[in-house]
């Protein structure tokens, strides 16, 4: 009986969130002068987002993992949902995105401390930053800000090896994306969030202690 009526605070709490995530999107959208959202690109988001933390709730990790892994995957709604529309990844969501990751190793039993969590997501960015100055001197963007930004806020969020992971499934899932659609460029954030989704789904075993 207590489990069924923590579920269902868990699920009205998860309606709260993804309304809010995705009127901040709506709202962004509408003040600088971009394209409403679809449900068509609105739908897949939130099932990404609804089973990795319904999921993650009957895994039973213990309220601070929990709390970690929700605020993870509600901080992706709104950054997926951008990027998907328009290939946005603002800065207020990203950056957001990134100091919370180094928060988030504060909590109780967090799988990394806050030292590691600033140094390996400050050398990403450095790196990657780095990367896209010379790419744009010699072939033009091929690795937007938004996107700089969002792979230096996982290695705040995740170890290393995780984030590493979670990185490169991610490129490849654009790649094969690029392949199959024939477009050069495609939206890094809800390439990750359907990575995570998938290895909170069918990789218990591997995200558990990295969530």
């Amino acid at each position: 009986m207590q489990l069924t009526v923590d579920f269902l605070l868990f699920l009205f709490w998860l309606g709260a969130i993804i309304a809010f995530m995705v009127w901040q999107a709506a709202r962004f959208l509408d003040c600088h002068g971009g394209p409403p959202l679809s449900r068509r690109q609105i739908f897949p988001v939130i099932a990404a987002f609804s089973m990795a933390c319904v999921t993650l709730f009957l895994a039973g990790p213990g309220v601070p993992a929990l709390l970690r892994g929700v605020t993870l995957f509600a901080l992706f709604l709104p950054m997926a949902l951008l990027d998907l529309r328009c290939y946005w990844l603002p800065q207020r969501f990203t950056v957001t995105f990134w100091l919370l990751g180094g928060v988030s190793a504060c909590l109780p039993g967090a799988p990394m401390t806050l030292l590691s969590s600033l140094l390996f997501s400050a050398a990403v960015f450095t790196v990657l930053y780095s990367l896209r100055t010379v790419a744009l001197r010699y072939r033009g963007e091929v690795l937007g800000l938004g996107d700089v930004y969002l792979m230096a806020g996982m290695f705040a969020w995740l170890p290393w090896r995780a984030a590493s992971y979670a990185g490169a499934g991610a490129l490849l899932l654009c790649a094969l994306a690029s392949l199959l659609i024939g477009r050069r460029s495609q939206p890094l954030a809800p390439a990750l969030l359907t990575v995570l989704t998938a290895a909170v789904l069918f990789f218990p075993r591997f995200t558990q202690g990295v969530l």
